[in-house]
């Protein structure tokens, strides 16, 4: 079976802020779902080592597969990769607090369909 990608839906928002939400989410439907949500935050350079402290699809969370953080002269920006297996079909808000305010945020989903459902992701990390 191959995999496939659908329902995907972006939202940004430069809004000094801690908490940041994807409105009215739908998970593709099909078999083998994968609900996979990347995260983009911006902090400056007195935001420090500002991480994602939560993602939520319906009130569930997601669980963290990467994050990478980069610090240039005056920013701080930070990416990160969440997942969760078999996601409610139903419509839902994407929730990613922040663990202190931050200058912005991208939230980015997509529903796989044909993915593993038992350890879906070989390797984790974070910086």
């Amino acid at each position: 079976m191959a995999v496939a990608v659908a329902g995907h839906t972006t939202t940004s928002s430069t809004t000094n802020a801690n908490s940041y939400t994807l409105s009215s989410y739908t998970p593709a439907t099909g078999t083998n779902r994968i609900l996979v949500v990347r995260v983009h935050g911006l902090g400056s350079n007195d935001t420090g080592t500002y991480g994602v402290s939560s993602v939520t699809f319906g009130g569930e969370a997601l669980t963290e597969a990467v994050t990478l953080r980069h610090t240039g002269a005056s920013r701080t920006y930070r990416t990160s990769i969440y997942y969760l297996i078999n996601p409610s079909s139903s419509e839902g808000n994407i929730v990613v607090t922040f663990s202190q305010t931050v200058q912005g945020c991208i939230i980015a989903a997509d529903t796989l369909t044909g993915a593993a459902q038992t350890s879906p992701i070989a390797e984790t990390n974070t910086d």
